[in-house]
């Protein structure tokens, strides 16, 4: 048991409209169609994707929310937008999740629209940049019994 204690453990998070606390928490890493943020505390990795050319292309949403382990969501602004990651997460199954909110969020109209789906359960969190980094520690990790999954971010013809 002490063995697995002491291993790397790494947790892919898709962010949708927190960019700048999640450059407050990470330092940032690959940008194309989309960017990779990476945090290191102790034997835990943790990997931010944001689709960053989504709306634009559409591709950049699917292509971040695809590998994700949990996702991180801004709620505060309830917009089309919002609307397509929503149906997106829900499409991929991504149960394990953060909505961010504040005190002018009208989390009711929010939890109407999430009900049913699989984003129904995400935890509603307004705090500080740490704080959610703490939060997010907490969700459930990709049990070592899945299949691997790996991110090619560039592939190009030799």
């Amino acid at each position: 048991m002490q063995e697995l204690e002491n291993q790397l453990r790494s947790i892919n998070v898709f962010s949708y409209g927190l960019g700048e606390i999640i450059k407050e928490i990470s330092k940032k890493g690959t940008e194309s169609d989309i960017t990779l943020y990476n945090r290191k505390d102790g034997n835990r990795i943790m990997t931010f994707i944001e689709p960053s050319r989504y709306p634009d292309k559409i591709s950049s949403l699917t292509d971040s929310i695809y590998p994700s382990d949990v996702a991180i969501v801004d709620g505060r602004k309830l917009d089309r937008f919002l609307g397509e990651v929503l149906v997106a997460l829900d499409l991929f199954r991504k149960e394990a999740g953060i909505i961010f909110v504040d005190e002018y969020t009208d989390t009711s109209s929010l939890r109407k629209i999430i009900k049913g789906t699989a984003v129904e359960n995400y935890d509603f969190f307004s705090g500080t940049a740490m704080e959610l980094v703490e939060r997010i520690a907490g969700l459930p990790e990709r049990s070592v019994t899945d299949p691997a999954v790996m991110v090619v971010d560039h592939a190009f013809t030799v």
